[in-house]
């Protein structure tokens, strides 16, 4: 069984809740195998070109959540409504979300591997309270976004 390696949780501070996920070091855009758009309403994520990921509610605060998981992670509990998978190439093996408006560039995380292809499970939900265990007790309303790592096995 899969195990959660480590995590690390960071905070999107975009005046309109948008961001990329961009390769840790050089700050450019990821190359994604599975070239997807899922749309509903005013969230989605796109990967035509950029890992582009908006929260639904832009009045929210905006936690991104990185995981970097030993296998093929477990299914997540239902309450998270929106989801994505595909695969991503990391250049230098650390990845990071840049605020799109805004221009910041967040933390990085370390997947511990460089030009490696990964599988990621990307999910996302709106809370109105602070029942999310893995985030801030602190927070009220917020859109939290979760990204599962795990090395692509071709087989």
């Amino acid at each position: 069984m899969a195990e959660c390696l480590t995590s690390f949780v960071d905070e999107v501070k975009d005046l309109y809740g948008g961001f990329d996920i961009v390769d840790g070091d050089s700050g450019d855009d990821l190359t994604v195998s599975s070239t997807t758009e899922a749309r509903e309403d005013y969230w989605w994520i796109e990967t035509d070109e950029k890992f582009f990921l908006r929260s639904a509610d832009r009045e929210s605060s905006v936690y991104v959540r990185f995981e970097l998981w030993s296998g093929p992670p477990s299914a997540v509990d239902p309450s998270w409504e929106r989801s994505w998978s595909g695969r991503v190439r990391v250049p230098s093996g650390k990845v990071q979300a840049r605020e799109c408006f805004e221009g910041d560039t967040l933390e990085t995380f370390d997947l511990g591997w460089a030009d490696v292809e990964w599988s990621v499970d990307v999910h996302a939900k709106t809370l109105e309270n602070d029942v999310g265990p893995d985030f801030p007790p602190d927070i009220f309303s917020v859109e939290l976004f979760k990204l599962r790592f795990w090395r692509y096995d071709p087989r």
